[in-house]
């Protein structure tokens, strides 16, 4: 095909009952023949690569590549890899985009000279998840942003009006900023969304934030976002902490708000440790499950004994073996402030 404007890179694992409604929303695209599709299928068992084999046979802008079974993050990084586009837009197997997305953010990136522009998302549910108790999932922000800014900046406005959403779903972004600063995604984890979207606004110089709802979130039983494995989380987690303070640590220029900001980020990632901390006990159903604030006194180390933590570890040792992890993180925190 001629000149690729966007490259929209999808990962495909065992979606066979949604894969096709995400390709026709990129299909449908207004400024589809400005498109590049590019599908990786991350070793599917199901029926994904027929579905896939049917669209690239029908379509030249529709690519596809193969890699054995390695995760969200090292499809996305091949994406990123065979990238023609100027700009680069991720989206989730499962998801869908209203048929004008891209070619507004493409026509506001261009007009605007952006690096990177953030929108909102809504979520819908699918069938399989009717009768669960789902709150809220839609992506809106509290506060308008009409400027442009530079990442920092804005960084420190959206965290103090808890504004930041690290989906690089709700991201259009141009393919430059990514490879002149080598930033891919964390790969063998979850939650490598945090550490991508950080380190995407530390090093965009212009961006804007803009109202419109140009991504849909598709909430089903056994997808990622409703998944739990809570000690893979947990392990994720601190190490998107580690590597967040490792690479601010290499930043030419911060600010104290900008220190603030992320102490602010990094506690919100160390709150959802302790979450997933006492939901794992719970789940496992302890005699004794975890009280808050015992796993606040052992990663606070303030005023629980050796005594009791001993008791602690007998009770709970995988958790106990975790927080340790957490601890260990916030030495390093602490080190580097």
């Amino acid at each position: 095909m001629g000149n690729v404007k966007i490259s929209v890179i999808v990962p495909v694992y065992n979606v066979e009952n949604y894969l096709e409604d995400c390709i026709e929303s990129v299909i449908s695209q207004k400024n589809f023949q400005d498109i590049e599709l590019i599908l990786i299928d991350d070793g599917s068992t199901d029926q994904s690569s027929k579905i896939i084999k049917k669209y690239t046979e029908s379509y030249t802008n529709i690519l596809d590549y193969y890699q054995e079974n390695a995760g969200q993050s090292k499809a996305r990084n091949k994406g990123i890899q065979h990238a023609k586009g100027e700009y680069i837009y991720f989206l989730d197997s499962d998801d869908l985009i209203p048929d004008l997305a891209m070619e507004h953010l493409y026509n506001l990136a261009v007009k605007e000279d952006l690096e990177l522009i953030l929108f909102e998302g809504k979520s819908f549910f699918d069938k399989s998840v009717d009768n669960m108790k789902i709150g809220n999932m839609n992506y809106e922000r509290n506060k308008v942003y009409d400027k442009i800014l530079n990442g920092q900046d804005l960084f420190i406005e959206m965290t103090a009006n808890k504004d930041f959403y690290a989906s690089p779903c709700l991201q259009f972004i141009k393919k430059k900023v990514l490879l002149e600063n080598t930033i891919y995604f964390l790969e063998g984890i979850i939650h490598e969304d945090e550490l991508f979207s950080y380190q995407l606004l530390m090093k965009s110089k212009k961006v804007k934030c803009i109202k419109d709802k140009l991504f849909y979130r598709r909430i089903r039983l056994d997808s990622t976002i409703t998944s739990l494995n809570y000690e893979h989380r947990i392990e994720s987690l601190t190490k998107v902490i580690q590597k967040t303070i490792e690479f601010n640590s290499h930043l030419e220029e911060t600010t104290v708000e900008m220190d603030d900001a992320l102490n602010s980020r990094v506690n919100h990632l160390l709150g959802q440790c302790i979450i997933y901390c006492m939901e794992m006990s719970f789940k496992n159903r302890k005699k004794n499950y975890i009280q808050l604030k015992d796993i606040k006194l052992i990663i606070l180390n303030n005023g629980y004994s050796v005594y009791r933590k001993y008791i602690f570890y007998f009770k709970h040792p995988e958790i106990y073996r975790i927080l340790q992890k957490v601890l260990i993180t916030i030495r390093k925190i602490k080190t580097l402030s």
